[in-house]
């Protein structure tokens, strides 16, 4: 609104005055060629100059519009770079993790009520108990109409959010004991809409993997990949040299704009797998798969 404001105030007041700064000078102008003190070539020149100059102040309009457009932006970026997160315990010295033989998957929630920062008057989990355990299947649907409550459920298993009461727990532990950089290695998730980032294919698979993918050569490196892309059922159409003639390079565009949605979706389910979770969370993450690329991932 601010550069909105400044280019209409100074484009208004540039044509008001440049308009009344040429009627001055032409009148002033013909008076003097009258008199033969200027010739015409001395005025049209004169006139020349005056536009070149008025035209300067002109561009002025958008430099002010532009430095308004970025002190807006700053200062939603420095709001976002100085906001402390709540959920954040890596930098806690009572921070654990589980040892590896002792992961077992299993991850709970235990009595849990919920409800959203935003939404003080809504309770959206009211006592829930559930999860996988040790002695239930590898596979746990959550099923209900929209609004019951299921992502919610999602986003508390990931710890975007705690509980208000009640505790969610993996491996029998409180998971606001562990920490979050460890906890997310082993608990992996793809949402229905997939956030991917402009740059390769390769780069969104292995994105937020790259340390640990470090540590294997090239072999192993293309090996992890090309296991993840044929799980999540992706590798044949990166390998079409029509579709995808960069294979694994080719770019996918600002949020994956050049990818349809079923292919981004699949792409993100490769992402989660390529680090070998425990556990695998799938918010209606192939809802833009046909069923039979659904079937193939399932």
């Amino acid at each position: 609104m601010k550069k909105a404001w400044w280019t209409a105030c100074i484009s208004f007041a540039w044509n008001l005055n440049i308009g009344a700064v040429m009627i001055v000078v032409i009148y002033k102008g013909n008076q003097l060629y009258q008199a033969n003190e200027v010739t015409l070539g001395v005025l049209a020149t004169f006139l020349m100059y005056l536009q070149t100059i008025a035209f300067q102040f002109f561009r002025i309009s958008f430099v002010m519009g532009n430095l308004f457009q970025v002190l807006g932006s700053a200062a939603r970026l420095t709001n976002v770079m100085d906001s402390k997160p709540t959920i954040l315990n890596d930098e806690n010295e009572t921070a654990d993790t589980i040892p590896e033989d002792e992961i077992n998957g299993e991850l709970r929630l235990e009595n849990v009520k919920f409800r959203y920062p935003l939404k003080d008057d809504v309770v959206a989990l009211k006592g829930v108990t559930l999860g996988v355990s040790q002695n239930n299947p590898r596979v746990i649907a959550l099923v209900g109409s929209s609004g019951c409550g299921k992502s919610t459920c999602i986003a508390l298993f990931e710890r975007f959010y705690d509980p208000i009461v009640g505790r969610v727990t993996f491996c029998g532990r409180d998971i606001r004991t562990l920490e979050n950089e460890w906890f997310r290695r082993n608990v992996s998730i793809v949402q229905q809409e997939p956030a991917l980032f402009e740059g390769s294919v390769r780069d969104n698979i292995c994105y937020g993997f790259e340390a640990e993918m470090a540590k294997f050569s090239v072999e192993e490196q293309n090996a992890r990949v090309d296991e993840a892309a044929r799980q999540a059922n992706c590798y044949d159409f990166l390998h079409d040299k029509q579709l995808f003639p960069e294979g694994y390079g080719t770019d996918v565009g600002q949020r994956g704009s050049k990818l349809s949605g079923g292919q981004k979706q699949r792409v993100a389910i490769a992402r989660a797998l390529i680090r070998k979770p425990k556990v695998l969370l799938l918010d209606e993450a192939t809802s833009a798969l046909d069923a039979e690329s659904e079937a193939i991932v399932q």
